[in-house]
């Protein structure tokens, strides 16, 4: 794929019918992916979930609002793709409206001022990913802060790198029918990992090397926290999830 800026994100969490996340992928490869890139529609990882073998999670990215909303209308209302394809890919799907609009707020580990945009090819082709949803109740500036200031020199003292952080997109979802979350209070951290072992080895060393007064004043800020963990779908749409495990 083409470099491009990317300034919204999507992280798209689709459950789907019993045994049809294989048959999903490649229905999902094959018919949509190329003419979503063509209309601007970025696809930028590919996954399925740990212990959730009936769920598939993808990132969309956009270069600007503006954009999303010409896509969405051009794939969704207007494409021939969509009018013959999507009937087939609804019916391999329970629920598709577990989404997240974002924009990008730091990449990497160092302390920079916050950014307007991230580039596509920043998204490494790593066998595993974390999303880690952070909700600071009424205390997302204070949250951000301790990132910059602790938390991300942490990370990078135990060689996590590979870390962006993404925030609500603040502009009204002005494609409803397609609806998302849009949390003011939320910060997202989307870590990549090379290996499954380098992930085991990784967050082992976090949880036994954090320092106690870090740990503390997370727990202070952050009111509710949870994690994806995710298996790449390799880019060229080769491996299924029977052999990624």
């Amino acid at each position: 794929m083409e470099n491009s800026l990317i300034k919204v994100l999507e992280i798209r969490n689709y459950l789907l019918e019993a045994n049809t996340t294989d048959r999903f992928i490649d229905y999902f490869d094959t018919h949509f992916v190329e003419k979503m890139q063509q209309l601007g529609g970025y696809t930028l990882g590919e996954f399925i979930v740990k212990d959730q073998p009936d769920r598939f999670v993808w990132l969309r990215g956009f270069s600007d609002m503006q954009k999303r909303l010409t896509f969405l209308n051009d794939f969704y209302m207007t494409s021939d793709i969509w009018k013959k394809f999507g009937p087939g890919a609804n019916e391999m799907m329970i629920n598709s409206d577990n989404v997240h609009l974002l924009r990008p707020l730091q990449e990497g580990n160092q302390l920079t001022d916050p950014i307007t945009h991230i580039e596509s090819n920043s998204f490494p082709d790593y066998k595993v990913a974390t999303i880690d949803y952070y909700i600071a109740n009424t205390r997302l500036p204070e949250l951000v802060d301790l990132f910059n200031t602790s938390y991300l020199p942490f990370l990078k003292s135990t060689d996590i790198r590979t870390v962006s952080l993404w925030v609500s997109e603040s502009s009204p979802n002005d494609f409803p029918r397609l609806p998302a979350f849009q949390d003011p209070n939320l910060l997202v951290a989307i870590t990549f990992y090379a290996t499954e072992d380098e992930y085991k080895i990784r967050t082992s060393q976090l949880r036994n090397t954090i320092s106690p007064a870090l740990e503390r004043k997370l727990q202070e800020v952050v009111t509710t926290h949870t994690q994806q963990i995710l298996f790449t779908i390799q880019n060229n749409y080769s491996k299924k999830k029977s052999d990624i495990r």
